[in-house]
C-alpha cells in the first residue's frame, strides 16, 4: 500500500508541476484592470504551410487607458493556433455581433492587453492531478497505519475490533467518494467530448442541408510529439473548404463528426484523393448555425469506441453511491441503528430482563438444546476469490483496450508517452486486482479449523466449551486466536433504498497461543455473560453471536473464519 500510494501520488505531482508552470502567467492576468474596448477587426487566418493547427483568430481592438487611446491585437496572453476552424468561426461571430466589449490591461504596461483570460480554467486543471495525489497519499497513509497496528500487535498491544472496524468504515466511505470522483471525472472528461458530443452531431447532421462547396486544400496532416528523444507520428484527414449559405461565405475543415489522429497514413490518403484541391463537392450545413458543416454525415461505428470512457463514468458514480451508502450505514449505527448495542452497554441486565419476552417469542420455545454441535463457517472462502476474479476480469477487460493502443505505438516506434503515463495508475489497479484474486486463491489452501460447540445452543450465564481441531498442516499457523463476538445488525430505509449496518458490541478472546501443539487441537471453557442478549431476528434488527478464528501464517494469507452460534433465553 505504501509503495503503490507513493507511486500513484508521484504521477499526480508530476502532472501538477507541468500544469502549474503553464498556469502561473495566466493567473497573473486576473490582476489586470478591466476596461471597455471596441473591436475594429476580427478575421481567421489560414496558414497552409503549418503542418499542425493552421488556423488563428486575429483581432484588432482599441481601448482608452489613463486618457490615452491604445490598440492591441492579442486575443489571449499566449498565441494560440487551432485545427478547429468551426470553433474559431463561432468566436468570431460572437465578437462581431457586439463590437463593444471588455478587455484586460496590464497596469504596469498599459500597452499590454488581452480580450480573454484563461487563468482560472488552467488553474482548475491542477485539481485533476491533485486528486491522484490525495488518493495516493491516503493509500500510503493507510499502509503506514496498518504497519503500525501490526507492530503494536507483535509487541503485545491490541486494539478493539469494533473500534478499528468503525474507524476503517469512516475512512472507507471517504476513500470511496474520492476514488469514485476520480473515475467519474476521467470518464466524463474524456467520454463526453470524444463520444457523446460527436454522437449527437451524427444524429443532428441527418437533417442538415446539402450545399455545394469548393475544396481549398486537401491533404493528410502530420502530427509529431517528442519525448525522451523519440518522435511519435500520427496522421489525420485535413480538408479545408468554403461554401455560400444564405448569401454569406463560410468556411470549415470538418470532415465528419469524429476527428482526431491515429497511426496509418494510407487510409487517410485514400480519403483526401476523393476531395482534390479546387474541386466542387457537396457538404452538409447546419441550418441553425451555418458556421457548422461537414463533408460526411451519418453514423460511424467509431462513435461506439469513443463511448468506452463513459464506462469509467458509470463505475465512478457507482463507487460514489456505494460511498454515500456506507456513510449512511455508519450514521445509522451511531444513532438509531445502535440502540440495541447501546442499551446493552449501558445496563445489560436491565436490558435483557426488559426484552426477555421478545427474545423468547423469537426463539423456538419447544426445541431441544443440543448437547454438541459441529459448526460450519458462515463466510465461504470461495466467495471472496470469485468476487475478486469478476472484478479483475471486468476492470482489466476495459483497461486492455487502451493498453493495446499504447502497445501499438511502441510496436511501431511511435510511443504516445502521455497516454502511457496516464494509463499507469489504472494498470496498477488492474494488477492489484489480479494479485488479490491469487491472494484469495491461496487462502483456499489454508488449514481449516473444525470447531465443535458444547452445548450446541447456549444460554446467558451458562458454562460452555469450544473444541477445535486442524486436520492438516497446522504447523503453518504461527499465532492463533479464537474470539467470541456479539454482532448487531440494523436494517433501515433511506429514501427508496434499504441498508443494513453491522456493529460489534461484544468481544472476548477465548484462546490465544503460538504453540503448535495447542494450535493443532484443544479445548477451552468459557461462560456466556449473564446479561447476554439472546439471538434475535425481528426482520429489521438482529443480534448474532459468532465464534471467530484468526490464524497468522507468515508470507501467506491468514486464516479468517467465522462460525455462527445460537444463544437462547
Amino acid at each position: 500500500m505504501i509503495l503503490f500510494g507513493l507511486v500513484f501520488a508521484g504521477f499526480g505531482l508530476v502532472f501538477m508541476f507541468v500544469i502549474g508552470n503553464q498556469a502561473v502567467d495566466e493567473v497573473k492576468t486576473y490582476q489586470w484592470e478591466k476596461v471597455p474596448c471596441e473591436i475594429d477587426q476580427c478575421e481567421i487566418s489560414a496558414n497552409r504551410s503549418r503542418d499542425e493547427n493552421p488556423f488563428q483568430l486575429q483581432v484588432q481592438y482599441k481601448y482608452s487607458y489613463n486618457g490615452q487611446v491604445r490598440s492591441s491585437n492579442r486575443y489571449t496572453l499566449q498565441e494560440h493556433w487551432s485545427d478547429d476552424y468551426e470553433k474559431l468561426a463561432l468566436k468570431r461571430k460572437a465578437m462581431l455581433s457586439q463590437r463593444m466589449t471588455d478587455c484586460f490591461v496590464d497596469p504596469e504596461n498599459p500597452g499590454n492587453a488581452v480580450l480573454k483570460r484563461e487563468g482560472v480554467l488552467t488553474s482548475l486543471m491542477i485539481l485533476f492531478p491533485l486528486i491522484f495525489v490525495i488518493i495516493g497519499g491516503a493509500i500510503a497513509w493507510g499502509g503506514i497505519i496498518s504497519l503500525r497496528k501490526k507492530k503494536r500487535a507483535e509487541a503485545g498491544g491490541t486494539d478493539s475490533i469494533s473500534k478499528s472496524g468503525a474507524s476503517s468504515k469512516k475512512a472507507g466511505w471517504k476513500f470511496m467518494l474520492i476514488f469514485g470522483g476520480v473515475f467519474a471525472l476521467v470518464g466524463g472528461g474524456v467520454g463526453i467530448p470524444l463520444g457523446v458530443i460527436p454522437l449527437q452531431k451524427m444524429v443532428a447532421s441527418s437533417s442538415w442541408e446539402e450545399t455545394p462547396c469548393k475544396i481549398i486544400w486537401s491533404r493528410v496532416q502530420r502530427h509529431e510529439s517528442t519525448s525522451d528523444g523519440k518522435t511519435s507520428i500520427t496522421w489525420s484527414v485535413d480538408i479545408f473548404y468554403e461554401y455560400d449559405f444564405n448569401g454569406e461565405k463560410h468556411r470549415s475543415n470538418s470532415y465528419g463528426a469524429i476527428g482526431g489522429s491515429s497511426s496509418g497514413r494510407s487510409g487517410k490518403t485514400a480519403v483526401t484523393k476523393l476531395y482534390p484541391s479546387g474541386s466542387m463537392r457537396v457538404c452538409y450545413v447546419d441550418l441553425a448555425t451555418p458556421e457548422r458543416a461537414m463533408l460526411q454525415r451519418g453514423f460511424s461505428w467509431k462513435a461506439l469506441l469513443c463511448l468506452i470512457p463513459l464506462i469509467f463514468l458509470v463505475i465512478g458514480f457507482a463507487v460514489m453511491r456505494a460511498g454515500f451508502r456506507a456513510k449512511g450505514k455508519l450514521k445509522a449505527v451511531t444513532s438509531d441503528g445502535g440502540r440495541f448495542a447501546d442499551a446493552y452497554k449501558s445496563d445489560g441486565n436491565q436490558f435483557a430482563e426488559k426484552n426477555r419476552s421478545v427474545f423468547s417469542e423469537k426463539s423456538s420455545a419447544g426445541s431441544l438444546v443440543e448437547n454438541e454441535k459441529v459448526l460450519s463457517p458462515g463466510k465461504k472462502r470461495m466467495g471472496g476469490a470469485a468476487g475478486c476474479l469478476v472484478f479483475a476480469l471486468f476492470w482489466n477487460g476495459i483497461v486492455s483496450i487502451f493498453v493495446w493502443k499504447v502497445f501499438e505505438g511502441f510496436e511501431k516506434g511511435r510511443p504516445e508517452w502521455f497516454m502511457t503515463l496516464f494509463m499507469i495508475p489504472f494498470v496498477l489497479v488492474g494488477l492489484g486486482a489480479i494479485a488479490m484474486f491469487f491472494y484469495k486463491l491461496l487462502a483456499l489452501t489454508n488449514p481449516k479449523p473444525v470447531i465443535t460447540l458444547s452445548p450446541g445452543t447456549l444460554r446467558p450465564g451458562q458454562n460452555s466449551e469450544v473444541t477445535w481441531k486442524i486436520t492438516s498442516r497446522a504447523d503453518r499457523i504461527k499465532h492463533m486466536k479464537i474470539f467470541l463476538w456479539g454482532v448487531e445488525s440494523a436494517t433501515y430505509r433511506r429514501g427508496t433504498n434499504t441498508h443494513t449496518s453491522r456493529e460489534v458490541f461484544y468481544e472476548n478472546v477465548l484462546f490465544e497461543s503460538t504453540s503448535h501443539s495447542d494450535i493443532r487441537s484443544g479445548m477451552v471453557n468459557f461462560e456466556m455473560p449473564a446479561d447476554a442478549m439472546p439471538t434475535l431476528n425481528t426482520g429489521n434488527n438482529a443480534i448474532d453471536w459468532e465464534i471467530r478464528v484468526s490464524g497468522d501464517i507468515p508470507f501467506w494469507p491468514d486464516v479468517q473464519d467465522n462460525y455462527k452460534i445460537e444463544v437462547r433465553s
